[in-house]
């Protein structure tokens, strides 16, 4: 009888195979839901980033609005060319505000970072956003400011887009 339990203390080639292969699912499992977890990762960067940059557009023409109500001699949009499409710089939007780009996808909207790490038009490390300010006159009351944000992640283009009125409250 000792000798019968002896002989049965190993395991089979069976039991091998099977437990190997429970370990290789799960295995598999944890990796590609590393795979997922670093590609959503990825996109909710880009995303974020976009929104930010789009606020920013957003921002810049507002401080211009502000900067025109300080000043009693100008109205509140004189430096806010309207009815087109628009880069404008951080550092300076009042004097930056041009029409160089037609469309989000043009070379002139590319954003650069600076070596301050700011994102700017013109000139730095290339980045992969794109950002236009679109200016639409309705009354002489508001414009309606539109930033336009546009970016390519693993061959697929996303786009962000913020919209706001800016009136004439003064």
């Amino acid at each position: 009888m000792l000798k019968l339990l002896r002989k049965n203390l190993g395991f089979s080639i069976l039991e091998i195979v099977v437990a190997s292969g429970l370990v290789t699912v799960g295995l598999i499992g944890l990796a590609s839901l590393v795979i997922y977890n670093i590609q959503a990762f990825s996109i909710n960067r880009d995303n974020l980033i976009a929104a930010q940059l789009a606020k920013e557009g957003i921002e810049l023409v507002r401080n211009i609005r502000d900067t025109n109500w300080r000043d009693s001699t100008k109205t509140w949009k004189e430096d806010i060319v309207s009815d087109g499409t628009y880069t404008i710089y951080y550092d300076n939007p009042r004097s930056t505000i041009n029409s160089s780009a037609n469309s989000v996808d043009d070379a002139a909207a590319r954003l650069y970072i600076n070596v301050n790490g700011f994102y700017q038009h013109g000139s730095g490390t290339p980045t992969q956003f794109f950002r236009l300010i679109s200016i639409t006159e309705d009354t002489n009351d508001y414009i309606t400011v539109l930033a336009h944000v546009r970016w390519s992640n693993r061959g697929q283009i996303h786009n962000y887009q913020v919209s706001t009125r800016l009136y004439d409250w003064r």
